[in-house]
C-alpha cells in the first residue's frame, strides 16, 4: 500500500499486519536508484512539495537516504 498518512498506515496495518507500507520517501529513493531521477531532482522537488504543497519529509536530502540505505 503506498501511503504517507502516518494514523491511516496504523490502521491499516491494524486491519491487515501482513501489507507492505510504501511511502513517497520510498518512491523517490527507488527512482533515484533507478536512475529515473537525481538526487538534486529529488530534493527540488522535495522543497517544492514543501513550499506549495505543505507536504514535508523530515530528511535533510534524499543523498542521506541513497548513502544509508545502499
Amino acid at each position: 500500500m503506498a501511503i504517507d498518512d502516518r494514523r491511516a498506515t496504523k490502521e491499516a496495518l491494524e486491519i491487515g499486519p501482513s501489507l507492505e507500507i510504501v511511502t513517497t520517501q520510498d518512491l523517490v529513493v527507488s527512482m533515484i536508484r533507478e536512475n529515473l531521477l537525481s538526487i538534486a531532482e529529488a530534493d527540488d522537488t522535495k522543497h517544492l512539495w514543501s513550499n506549495r504543497y505543505r507536504f514535508h519529509l523530515r530528511i535533510k536530502s534524499f543523498a542521506d537516504l541513497v548513502r544509508r540505505n545502499t
